[in-house]
């Protein structure tokens, strides 16, 4: 990382990270400061580091009264790097992580969810391939039938609340 008047550079090699990685977040904080209000027009700008071509660019008006904003993140969710601008205000500074992490912890917990919501997605994508026929029929069981029947849309909003 270089500090070139206010401009911070880092080099990453995608590639060269484990599996296990799935999202690094580019987080602005404020240093000898109490906010990012002296951050004009704050911006993260992605580029090839072999071509020097730049692949993307997130601009915010203002960074505002906030001590630290999320940027942006990289993330892989289906094995191919996408870049996500963001712009989450967050408390923390240089001098004190936590809030930060927390923040990103917050907007990582959809990850956590899998664990609850697996059991009924498989149970969907058996019924789309007629690989289960109704059988019981207990209530919970009518109930459960019920929600797997649902259009796409509304099946999406129940068990993203699982």
């Amino acid at each position: 990382m270089t500090d070139k008047g206010g401009e911070h550079r880092m080099q990453l090699d995608l590639g060269g990270l484990p599996a296990e990685v799935t999202d690094i977040f580019f987080v602005l904080a404020a240093f000898e400061t109490d906010d990012m209000s002296v951050f004009p027009n704050p911006t993260v700008g992605i580029f090839d580091s072999v071509s020097g071509r730049q692949l993307t660019q997130y601009t915010l008006p203002t960074a505002g009264k906030t001590q630290a904003m999320i940027m942006c993140s990289v993330s892989r969710p289906d094995g191919r790097w996408v870049v996500n601008g963001l712009g989450v205000p967050t408390a923390g500074n240089v001098r004190h992580y936590e809030p930060i992490r927390k923040t990103i912890g917050m907007r990582q917990e959809d990850y956590n969810r899998w664990e609850r919501r697996e059991c009924i997605v498989k149970l969907r994508a058996m019924l789309k391939t007629n690989r289960i026929t109704e059988a019981s029929t207990s209530d919970y069981a009518l109930f459960i039938w019920r929600v797997l029947r649902m259009p796409v849309t509304s099946f999406q909003l129940v068990v993203r609340w699982l």
